[in-house]
């Protein structure tokens, strides 16, 4: 970052803080179209939607028992780590999980009888609920007031499954997002788009987990190129900047069974889980709208080797 901007970064802070951004997620119990539109999506501001989805049939059904004779021997792909971390940088690299198929009695088990140093969560978001899942599927039902805020139909719909330890690093996503949680509760930590400067972006080699024998080995993606991720871990205050602590803006949020959090495009999230939680995700694609290019702005001020070198190697 050059420090001749810096001064204009902290303003920016500075100003969200005072002018519209909230200590916490906002909490309402009942949402409407035009109420989501003007007073959440509009702004590009998260609420949490109590009760929203208690009326699915999965809140009810989704048992150990009707998953294993719904899913039968389909396969399912779960994500494999020692740590819990998928998707994570560690030790300069950016590491992706070991994927291994599955049929759902031998993940439940898996579950139930959780092991060191092996971690077990179903987190592929290619709109995987309509796919693997898609026995599943009947049990979900439409968000009528998101589809037609967005006016659209979701591009994804992800089911997510997993162990108490996996954890989802910091990161953002060109969607906006409706978290839904149908048994145990997420803990989501949040940061509004404006908190980029102080995210500590860097470039890391791709790797992945290979599970072996004895455990797992990672092994360096050496002919693919580098990509962009954020090195921040807002569970670990201690080994962040200053900066951060000083100058960003965490929101932690708990969603609980029957919940859902509208998580807007390009705000930064990190989440964690109870064990066997099971959540539904409808992403939506975002307005690639003004709030997109000041983004994109944002970023090649507070980061211009890095997303200069993404720039260059997509091209």
């Amino acid at each position: 970052m050059d420090p001749r901007v810096k001064p204009s970064l902290i303003r920016l802070s500075e100003d969200a803080r005072d002018y519209h951004l909230t200590p916490r997620v906002p909490e309402i119990d009942h949402i409407t179209c035009t109420e989501f539109l003007r007073q959440y999506v509009g702004p590009n501001q998260p609420v949490l939607i109590k009760h929203a989805i208690d009326h699915w049939p999965a809140r009810n059904r989704w048992t150990s028992d009707y998953l294993k004779s719904q899913m039968q021997d389909r396969a399912i792909g779960v994500a494999l780590t020692p740590d819990g971390y998928a998707d994570a940088p560690k030790d300069g690299l950016f590491v992706m999980p070991h994927e291994q198929d599955m049929i759902m009695a031998d993940f439940l088990d898996a579950l139930d009888h959780p092991q060191d140093g092996i971690i077990h969560y179903i987190q592929r978001q290619n709109s995987n609920l309509t796919r693997e899942f898609e026995p599943l599927r009947q049990d979900v039902l439409e968000l009528d007031w998101a589809s037609a805020a967005f006016e659209s139909d979701p591009d994804a719909i992800n089911f997510w499954m997993g162990d108490e330890r996996a954890v989802t690093s910091t990161h953002k996503d060109p969607y906006d997002n409706i978290y839904c949680v149908v048994q145990g509760h997420k803990d989501i930590i949040l940061h509004p788009p404006c908190d980029l400067p102080w995210m500590d972006y860097r470039l890391y080699q791709p790797a992945i987990h290979v599970k072996t024998r004895s455990g797992f080995t990672v092994q360096s993606l050496t002919h693919t190129p580098p990509i962009p991720w954020i090195a921040v871990d807002p569970l670990d205050l201690r080994t962040q900047s200053e900066d951060y602590r000083q100058l960003a803006h965490p929101m932690h949020v708990r969603v609980e069974a029957g919940d859902a959090l509208y998580l807007p495009s390009l705000w930064f999230h990190h989440l964690r889980q109870s064990h066997g939680c099971m959540a539904v995700n409808f992403w939506y694609d975002m307005k690639f709208d003004a709030k997109f290019t000041y983004f994109n702005l944002l970023q090649n001020l507070c980061f211009p080797d890095v997303f200069q070198l993404e720039s260059d190697t997509s091209t």
